[in-house]
């Protein structure tokens, strides 16, 4: 209620818009309206400008999405979720580092869960969110992707400092899992939200048993930890487990996503399939293209963006995190930097174009400015340029363009492609270049 005069309001929530229209009744005019952006200031270095307006629009809106999700600490969206969430924040920390050559906010973001309170969940368990958590329930999964995102930070930075900050947590975690291992030193029953992704490979009768995209992300996560804290036991078991995967979760042609007890007590295959479940299987390194040639040639020509109406019907399509992700992930390893161009075009040039950000889902269904989504910046600046965010390689699409890419000591990693010649230098000054 405000007396008659001039006045100045700001809201307090934080919202998202890309259009703003004021609707005003009785005496009421507005002078003037607008939006105060609360978005990461650390961008401004990373620059580019590429020829083809398609793969510029989904850089561009992979930056902006980055900056809303990146103010203070990761998060999964800034109005519905502007909260630190697990999983995610394990590719938006590969973006920060691609945008800025540092990761500030994902050491704030594993400061957090390094001090986090924890009462409430199960011993050994962390929140699934945080500091935001309701404690209402728990992503077992996410626990997972902790341990993945710390070892990550550890090997892209070279430090020990959150790795050793998280060492409580992590055992604990592990513990935590230990206690719901079967014979097969697979974990089974798993309690809480057992999360595959946003597609039918989430469904109840999937994710039950022992359900096997979650056992493939468990032996990495016993890698990880083997390697971080010199664990050979654990390392030992990620191999064992993930050969348990490939005898009981294989049919012949795909992996099956969960094996349940008969009437005999025995596991046995549900039979149900997903696409994403294949994905797991090859980005966790149960599968190789080398040990399942025919699986991987499979998902690789006859799934994805290409996939065409009402093939195999009985593999469930996948959505954008994880399996969309990390398909293109595969392609990025194989070097296949056409195939990764087209694929990001198919995928995520409506998104560029309807919002100017990039989604939670394959469709605007859901959150349309999604922090996890920025990672596609790293396949475009691979596909054009051969910069993986950590080395150069020797493939790239050859479209004209040229970036500026900031490292971790503070230079510019500078990349211009004209005429199909690729030209590398570095700046030390800690300036923007203009390109």
């Amino acid at each position: 209620r405000l007396a008659a005069g001039e006045h100045r309001l700001l809201a307090f929530e934080p919202y998202t818009m890309r259009y703003l229209k004021a609707v005003c009744f009785g005496g009421i005019r507005v002078m003037r309206c607008g939006v105060t952006l609360f978005e990461n200031p650390d961008t401004g270095r990373f620059r580019f400008r590429v020829e083809d307006g398609r793969y510029a629009a989904i850089l561009d809106a992979a930056v902006s999405t980055f900056r809303q999700n990146a103010v203070d600490l990761l998060t999964d969206c800034p109005s519905r979720e502007r909260a630190g969430w697990l999983s995610d924040s394990y590719f938006s920390s590969v973006a920060e580092r691609l945008f800025t050559g540092k990761n500030r906010a994902e050491d704030a973001f594993l400061e957090n869960y390094a001090l986090a309170d924890k009462s409430g969940l199960p011993c050994g368990m962390v929140p699934m969110c945080y500091p935001a958590d309701s404690y209402a329930g728990y992503i077992p999964n996410w626990a997972m992707w902790y341990i993945l995102e710390v070892y990550k930070n550890y090997k892209v930075s070279g430090s020990r400092r959150n790795a050793d900050a998280a060492r409580g947590n992590i055992l604990g975690i592990v513990q935590y899992f230990l206690r719901k291992e079967n014979e097969e030193e697979l974990l089974e029953d798993l309690e809480g939200w057992v999360f595959v992704e946003w597609s039918a490979a989430n469904d109840a009768e999937r994710v039950c048993g022992v359900n096997f995209p979650s056992n493939m992300c468990w032996a990495k996560c016993l890698e990880c930890v083997g390697e971080l804290y010199g664990d050979g036991a654990l390392t030992a078991k990620a191999e064992r487990v993930r050969a348990a995967v490939r005898r009981l979760a294989y049919n012949g042609a795909f992996f099956v996503d969960n094996c349940v007890r008969g009437e005999d007590g025995a596991l046995r295959q549900t039979g149900l399939l997903s696409e994403v479940c294949q994905y797991y299987a090859f980005w966790f390194g149960v599968a190789s293209p080398e040990t399942y040639p025919a699986l991987y040639a499979e998902m690789r020509e006859r799934f994805g963006a290409a996939r065409a109406e009402g093939y195999r019907p009985d593999v469930a399509p996948c959505n954008a995190m994880y399996g969309i992700y990390m398909r293109l992930d595969l392609f990025l390893r194989e070097g296949d930097a056409a195939r990764l161009a087209k694929e990001c075009a198919a995928y995520f040039s409506a998104m560029a174009r309807e919002t100017g950000t990039l989604w939670e889902y394959d469709k605007p269904c859901a959150s349309c400015v999604h922090g996890f989504a920025s990672y596609a910046a790293r396949w475009l600046v691979f596909a054009l340029t051969g910069w993986d965010g950590e080395r150069l390689h020797d493939v790239f699409l050859g479209t004209d363009c040229a970036f500026s890419l900031p490292q971790a000591d503070g230079s510019l990693l500078l990349i211009e492609v004209k005429d199909g010649q690729r030209s590398v230098s570095e700046r030390k000054k800690a300036v923007a270049c203009n390109l």
